[in-house]
């Protein structure tokens, strides 16, 4: 399933004009995230049968609720949320089955706006110092400055079992624009979409790490910047800008969803 979210970012590559080149998959320039760091941060993983893998990251909005990519959502087997992981290998401290799921109504599928889904949890988690809620953003806001990617995106041959994270700059709006531009004119970006850089290259989100949280510290306390959703490969291309959706933009849509 890890190879799904790859080909997502080649897709992507493929629709927007720009050739296909071997995938660099991993959140590039991460390094291991310490226990209890990110205790907002959830492994969304599919089960088949008797077999389960991490395909997606999340977040933790309340105790029933996960918010996570559209584009992460199967079309087959189970769902099931592990929280409290650090090292996939050790598994989650929590885990609970997936009840149902909702999916943006204006979202098509693959690479575009609205990537962005509810997952609601068949029993409630228990809150601790390795499980906690994520804050939301005022509606609209738009952030600038720093902010914190973390996941468990593939690095190439094998995949991380210990969280990753790295510090990255957003890219204003404009900005991102100009620079998708440059690749190809055909990019999907949205006013919905947040971007982060550098665009100098080496950092960046990758496969693996859709649907994971990018978060803002503010007052000490987490808040919800970004979604992963797409991005060219190689990851961490000179120039080429990782996209998110912009949470501040689903506000409502989140609220009157959890129902």
């Amino acid at each position: 399933m890890l190879r799904t979210s790859a080909i997502i970012l080649l897709l992507a590559a493929v629709a927007l004009g720009s050739s296909p080149k071997t995938p660099d998959e991993r959140i590039v320039g991460g390094h291991d995230a310490y226990a209890g760091q990110f205790p907002y941060q959830i492994t969304l993983q599919q089960v088949i049968l008797f077999i389960r893998g991490h395909i997606c990251g999340g977040s933790i909005l309340n105790e029933n609720w996960v918010l996570t990519a559209a584009h992460c959502i199967p079309n087959f087997g189970s769902l099931e949320v592990g929280a409290g992981a650090h090292n996939l290998n050790q598994g989650a401290l929590q885990t609970q089955r997936v009840s149902r799921s909702v999916i943006h109504a204006l979202y098509t599928g693959g690479v575009g706006p609205y990537d962005i889904a509810l997952v609601q949890l068949q029993s409630p988690l228990t809150f601790n110092q390795f499980v906690s809620a994520i804050n939301l953003p005022a509606a609209g806001k738009i952030h600038s400055g720093l902010v914190d990617l973390s996941g468990w995106g593939s690095t190439g041959s094998t995949s991380p079992a210990i969280l990753q994270t790295v510090q990255l700059p957003i890219v204003e709006y404009n900005e991102c624009y100009a620079a998708l531009d440059k690749i190809s004119t055909t990019h999907p970006l949205h006013p919905t979409n947040v971007c982060t850089g550098p665009l100098t290259g080496g950092v960046s989100a990758c496969s693996g790490d859709s649907g994971g949280p990018l978060a803002h510290w503010s007052h000490g306390h987490p808040e919800q910047v970004g979604i992963v959703s797409w991005g060219y490969v190689p990851c961490g291309s000179v120039g080429a800008p990782s996209v998110y959706v912009r949470v501040s933009a689903f506000i409502d849509w989140i609220h009157q969803n959890q129902q």
